[in-house]
């Protein structure tokens, strides 16, 4: 793989990742409608994101930040 194309797959990953961050904090302001969290009273889940998005967002930043350092020679 070319460097050109590493970068261009990493920066899609990059943005990928802030993507996936910033939807995971929009999940605070909505009303769950399944999973666990639905059988909780609104109240208490208002303003909380979803666990589930926000561990997809990690993974993605981590999988970003191993490649970026696989990528530049490191380990």
């Amino acid at each position: 793989m070319s460097v050109a194309h590493t970068s261009d797959w990493l920066n899609v990953l990059k943005r990928a990742c802030v993507a996936a961050t910033n939807g995971s904090m929009a999940t605070a302001a909505m009303a769950p409608r399944a999973g666990r969290s639905s059988y909780l009273p609104t109240s208490r889940v208002q303003g909380v994101a979803d666990p589930g998005a926000v561990a997809a967002a990690e993974l993605l930043r981590s999988v970003h930040g191993t490649l970026v350092r696989l990528s530049s020679g490191g380990k």
